[in-house]
């Protein structure tokens, strides 16, 4: 087929945006060196990279405009989609993540793990007894071996791949088992049998990342053909491939989310092809036209099902947020394919357990609820604890209407639970409950959690409790969102509703974690372009100021921050408009982004998608 005049200007401004793309992300590349661990953290180029990720998001919108991200309709078919567009996304994409794969990780150093769990996986041990830090001191002071048994197989590794020493020296949260799930491990095993016994730690990291790389940009792939079976147009995943965020936590960063992105995303495609099958479109179709919905076939295409449970149950071992899809797939399966449903659960269910085995018979709450019956292994000795359990109970971070809800709820300390009014010393700016209420909430829920009658319980503090009753509310309010998107797909089994609640289901799922690292952004992000709200692609731009909390950790440790602006800059109404209150507190360093930032990351976006929100359903009204 001819370019017309119109997919040549969209061709021109890929070429363009691509470059500029290029541009940064070299520039960025080159710098990360100063990132290396072991070098100066108060000069580190911090914010001069966040503008180049910031310059390049803006390039990165443009270039979703040309291929139609913007549009009211994006089902952009016959003649608009050209197949040389796509190919110069694909060649650029590749391009990006040759130029960034090699880069120094900027402040990340989750492979640094992943390094471990894959040399300890590839010798056919278990990640899920020891820690680093056992291992690491072990093989440091060889008297310690006699304490637990069978860790001499583990610091063997280290007497042959003496690289890893320095991997070990940098792993944080070493006194903790690896957090990451089997199909996770398998594929760090695999990464590392890739390299020399001799190799120094950069290489390590390199055959990681590029192993992570693969599955980011087989995600890629699958949001094309997703993009083309359901009519749509695959150049728009460029969405996905080209997005700053998901070159900056994978390609640069190497999180291990990539899988079972990966993972999930393919679980989706699979689904839809069991349930719809394509619609045809005329070359003389108006490009914004609605197709119509194609019926599903009369009987369930058994081998897509199962692809899809199958990769579902892979997602969920991969890392474990997938889960969360479970309840929508099933109604979509049920909804279009009557009971024969229960076969692709069945094997979801059969699948998902016998993946993530290792690690569960290692869980506390598994053999207490007797959904394992394998005890962990004793020739090892007593396992170190979980790192899962840790980490899912206690970590908060970069979050916000999680931290909105728990601040409100923690109490303050040494203060009177009779003092009714609110403690400005002690809480954040925008804490409005008293004291009595949240000390009120507080024991509460410690009758709740806690046991007093039990002689092995874990002694917790106030805040895990505030943290418990928090977790309680968003999984509450996050269960009635998982519940509306059930309820819409049973009454409009539509295939682009289907992926919009997809979507939306991971977005919602992200939004209220206390957990809100921008890397975990990136489970959505494949879904993105069958949102119909267009204000959440900006969302992967305004994360990346997660990454300032570091240079306020660097260049304000032990400094108030408000007084350093007040010093230099003087008194202005800027001050007291993006900082609320900041005249009452003296934070310092890392604790004034954690009381601002977020707020001033997620606040504005949250008010936009409300208005959007609010526009869109009213518009919807007014044409009925």
């Amino acid at each position: 087929m001819i370019p017309d005049r119109i997919s040549i200007v969209r061709t021109f401004i890929l070429v363009i945006c691509g470059s500029i793309l290029a541009y940064f992300f070299n520039c960025i590349a080159d710098a990360s060196i100063e990132f290396e661990q072991g070098t100066s953290t108060k000069n580190r180029p911090i914010v001069t990279v966040l503008s180049w990720f910031w310059y390049a998001f803006a390039a990165y919108c443009v270039a979703w405009a040309a291929v139609g991200g913007f549009s009211i309709s994006r089902r952009l078919p016959g003649k608009t989609f050209q197949v040389h567009n796509l190919l110069v996304v694909f060649l650029f994409a590749i391009a990006f993540r040759i130029l960034l794969t090699p880069s120094v990780p900027i402040q990340e150093i989750d492979i640094y793990r992943y390094v471990w769990d894959g040399a300890v996986v590839s010798n056919k041990l278990d990640p899920f007894h020891f820690g680093p830090k056992t291992v690491h001191d072990a093989a440091k002071d060889p008297s310690l071996l006699a304490n637990r048994k069978g860790l001499e197989k583990y610091t063997s590794i280290v007497d042959r791949r003496p690289g890893l020493n320095r991997i070990l020296e940098i792993i944080h949260y070493g006194q903790y088992t690896s957090p990451y799930p089997p199909v996770s491990q398998a594929v760090f095993g695999l990464a590392v049998s890739t390299v020399k016994p001799d190799a120094d730690a950069k290489q390590y990291i390199t055959a990681m990342k590029t192993a992570l790389v693969i599955f980011d940009l087989l995600t890629g792939i699958v949001v094309a053909m997703l993009l083309y079976h359901v009519g749509m147009n695959p150049t728009l995943c460029l969405g996905y491939l080209w997005c700053p965020l998901v070159l900056k936590e994978i390609a640069n960063g190497g999180h291990l989310d990539s899988i079972a992105t990966f993972f999930a995303a393919l679980a989706v495609y699979f689904t839809t092809r069991a349930l719809w099958v394509r619609p045809t479109v005329s070359e003389d179709t108006d490009k914004d036209e609605p197709q119509p919905e194609p019926e599903a076939r009369p009987p369930l295409a058994v081998f897509s099902a199962a692809a899809s449970a199958i990769s579902l149950a892979a997602a969920f071992s991969a890392k474990v947020f997938p889960i969360v899809l479970v309840p929508i797939w099933f109604i979509i399966l049920l909804r279009r394919s009557g009971f024969q449903a229960i076969f692709p659960l069945t094997l979801f269910l059969v699948a998902a357990y016998f993946f993530s085995l290792p690690m569960l018979k290692h869980l506390e709450f598994a053999k207490e609820l007797n959904i394992v019956s394998v005890e962990a292994d004793m020739e090892l000795g007593k396992p170190d604890d979980s790192g899962l359990e840790v980490f899912s109970k206690y970590w908060e971070m970069n979050d916000f209407l999680f931290m909105l809800c728990v601040e409100n709820i923690k109490p303050s300390p040494n203060v009177p639970a009779s003092e009714d009014k609110i403690d400005n010393t002690r809480h954040p700016w925008f804490v409005f409950t008293n004291n009595q209420f949240r000390n009120h909430t507080i024991e509460s829920s410690r009758g709740y959690f806690e046991d007093p009658n039990d002689p092995n319980r874990i002694q917790h503090k106030p805040s895990h409790f505030a943290f418990f009753t928090t977790r309680l509310i968003t999984m509450a309010i996050f269960s009635m969102i998982v519940a509306w998107a059930c309820l819409k797909l049973l009454m409009n089994p539509d295939r682009i509703q289907w992926l919009e609640m997809a979507f939306l289901t991971l977005a919602w799922f992200w939004l209220l974690s206390p957990t809100q690292n921008p890397w975990y952004w990136t489970w959505a992000i494949p879904l993105l372009v069958f949102a119909r709200g267009r204000i959440w692609v900006f969302l992967s731009g305004t994360l990346l100021a997660y990454y300032l909390r570091f240079w306020f950790e660097y260049q304000f440790t032990g400094t108030d921050v408000m007084g350093y602006w007040k010093e230099n800059f003087g008194d202005s109404w800027v001050q007291e408009v993006l900082f609320p209150l900041s005249s009452q507190y003296a934070y310092q360093g890392n604790r004034f982004f954690d009381m601002y930032v977020p707020v001033l990351e997620f606040g504005p976006w949250m008010v936009l998608l409300l208005a959007f929100a609010i526009i869109g359903f009213i518009t919807r009204r007014g044409t009925k």
